[in-house]
């Protein structure tokens, strides 16, 4: 199986850099290296990422690491890498049992978001991940959109090694007669009137979309991440 690199991402990032001129504009195109980032087998419809920036200190040069998570399906699962750390990541696959998490399996392509962890004492070494799905109705009836929060702590400041440990879970019933049919996307807010904790857009408010069916229904509201 070909391996999902991190390169469409860094494309996507480096396409959207535009420069302006006389109506004119140029495309930045991408400038690093492929680097492997989700192998497992069985990946089966699909990837959706999110990178959120860091303070780094000691380097005037790059004073901001990036964070990236990728969500898998088929059958699903995420994983998180320091794009500033090659060959460090953690993979966590679904089902995910314990504290804070709910065994439930995926339908679909899941979505994953990155947030700030407001609520931590080191909010430069403490985000917050969301990962949103269709529950496979195999497993549990009726299908339900499921939302998964994940702390993630780095042991230093980072680069460095970190940890993604469960939080909780969200449960949002779709009513009869509609049925959710696999879609679901998060976008996180990017609050460039909140440059806190550390001089970045403050990121911990998200939109929720899902797409349900009999009649054709497209739901988004406005939630909050917390620790």
């Amino acid at each position: 199986m070909k391996n999902k690199l991190l390169k469409s991402g860094l494309a996507l990032l480096a396409g959207l850099m535009l420069q302006s001129a006389a109506f004119a504009q140029t495309l930045i195109p991408p400038f690093m290296a492929d680097m492997p980032w989700v192998t497992p087998a069985g990946v089966g419809c699909g990837i959706n990422t999110a990178v959120i920036d860091y303070p780094v200190t000691g380097d005037p040069n790059f004073p901001f690491g990036r964070l990236g998570a990728c969500a898998y399906g088929g059958p699903g699962g995420v994983v998180v890498t320091d794009l500033n750390l090659p060959g460090f990541s953690v993979n966590t696959t679904y089902p995910v049992f314990g504290p804070g998490a709910s065994g439930n399996t995926m339908a679909g392509c899941p979505d994953v978001i990155l947030g700030n962890d407001l609520s931590s004492p080191t909010p430069a070494q403490d985000f917050i991940m969301a990962v949103a799905f269709v529950v496979n109705v195999v497993f549990r009836a009726p299908p339900l959109v499921e939302i998964d929060y994940y702390n993630i702590h780095y042991l230093v400041p980072g680069p460095g090694p970190f940890t993604v440990t469960p939080n909780s879970f969200q449960i949002i019933p779709v009513l009869p007669p509609w049925t959710p049919i696999g879609t679901v996307h998060l976008d996180v807010v990017a609050q460039s009137s909140m440059l806190i904790p550390y001089g970045m857009p403050l990121c911990d408010q998200f939109f929720v979309t899902y797409d349900a069916t009999t009649p054709r229904l497209f739901t988004m509201c406005l939630q909050r991440l917390a620790g």
